[in-house]
């Protein structure tokens, strides 16, 4: 039996200079019509560190709302071979989609 697809944003990056132009919101919504093409689920998720105010603003902006909190995530810091592992909490949004 095939498994449903569940459509994850794993990863969302907008340059310095073209931030607060509409890039970030149109690459969201970008996401969300290939998942609405892809998937038979329409949700939407994606992971954030509650620290990136500017993401979790654009996410709630879009209409995403957070489901669940880890306070024991992991990012690396620095390179692979010299960097450290540092604590963060990381925020699961999900996103019901028309």
């Amino acid at each position: 039996m095939r498994q449903a697809l569940k459509p994850y944003v794993a990863s969302l990056a907008v340059a310095s200079s073209v931030r607060a132009q509409g890039v970030g919101i149109a690459l969201m919504r970008a996401a969300e019509q290939r998942a609405r093409e892809a998937a038979q689920r329409t949700v939407l998720s994606l992971e954030v560190e509650d620290s990136n105010v500017a993401a979790l603003a654009l996410y709630t902006k879009l209409g995403y709302q957070v489901r669940s909190r880890d306070d024991t995530a992991r990012k690396l810091v620095g390179d692979v071979f010299f960097g450290r592992s540092e604590r963060v909490t990381k925020l699961w949004l999900e996103k019901e989609l028309p």
